[in-house]
């Protein structure tokens, strides 16, 4: 039973819908993008924002992603004298 009020079947679903409508995880155009996000709500200001959110989402996860792999955001294990 799926239940769209609860997280994981909602993002489940959504992820299908969009997948059917064409979207793919890379590199999609954006003018694809827009158009699949278009198929599920025909609203502009919806589809503008929920791009825009989508790019500040991908841009603090690379932000974070460096941040993890860079040397000074690394413990130094260092003995100090």
């Amino acid at each position: 039973h799926v239940d769209l009020l609860e997280p994981a079947d909602a993002i489940f679903s959504v992820a299908n819908y969009l997948h059917h409508y064409g979207w793919s995880r890379l590199n999609l155009e954006p003018s694809k993008k827009r158009n699949v996000i278009w198929n599920y709500n025909h609203s502009p200001e919806y589809v503008s924002t929920v791009l825009a959110m989508a790019a500040d989402l991908a841009k603090n996860t690379r932000t974070a992603n460096d941040s993890l792999r860079s040397p000074s955001s690394r413990t130094d294990k260092r003995k100090i004298r």
